[in-house]
């Protein structure tokens, strides 16, 4: 999708077919660099059919530097993501916080089959005088919460620079702002992630 000001350099992708599932597989390793400040990234994950899982389960992405995702949190990434149904007039807001982790869509049921689609933008992630921000749109569809659609904003209250970012399925912080961190529980997953830089 072009922009006015002009378009989408891909950058990297990675694809994890069914049967090779994985708790953390996308991992994009330096993938942001002083060549672009934006970036925008697709994203089609479906968690190991049949599997089960906790509840609040969501879509999470994690950053870190030097090339890897880190284990010790440094940088506190606040969210809030609101949510409709479609064909319904389901409406709400889910949010919380996590230590360099954040949420794209969060709520799923326990022992459900979960699907997302989406993308989101990475805005300054290498600027360490701005506060790194990403916004989103998400769709969220299991076997019993099904058709929803979440636009959200993760902030950074700390201006650090990240070059790598990774995705995954795994227990979110629930709908009224609970915190996360790395450990938190993983679920595998296959599916698409790919990284543009904006220009």
């Amino acid at each position: 999708l072009p922009f006015a000001t002009g378009g989408l350099v891909k950058l990297s992708s990675t694809t994890i077919a069914s049967g090779s599932e994985a708790t953390e597989g996308f991992v994009f390793a330096s993938v942001f660099t002083s060549t672009y400040t934006n970036y925008r990234i697709y994203y089609n994950i479906r968690e190991k059919a049949s599997t089960a899982n906790a509840t609040n389960g969501g879509l999470l992405f994690r950053f870190g530097s030097g090339g890897s995702v880190g284990t010790t949190g440094s940088t506190t990434i606040k969210h809030s993501l609101q949510y409709i149904q479609a064909d319904s007039t389901q409406n709400s807001v889910v949010y919380g916080d996590g230590y360099d982790i954040g949420t794209l869509c969060q709520n799923f049921s326990a022992n459900e089959d979960i699907y997302t689609s989406g993308f989101c933008e990475v805005l300054n992630p290498q600027v360490s005088t701005d506060p790194m921000t990403v916004i989103s749109q998400t769709i969220m569809h299991g076997t019993t919460n099904t058709n929803y659609f979440e636009h959200g904003v993760n902030i950074a209250t700390a201006n650090t620079s990240y070059d790598t970012i990774s995705f995954m399925l795994g227990v979110g912080g629930g709908g009224g702002g609970g915190s996360l961190n790395h450990t938190t529980t993983k679920f595998e997953s296959y599916g698409t992630v790919t990284v543009y830089g904006i220009v």
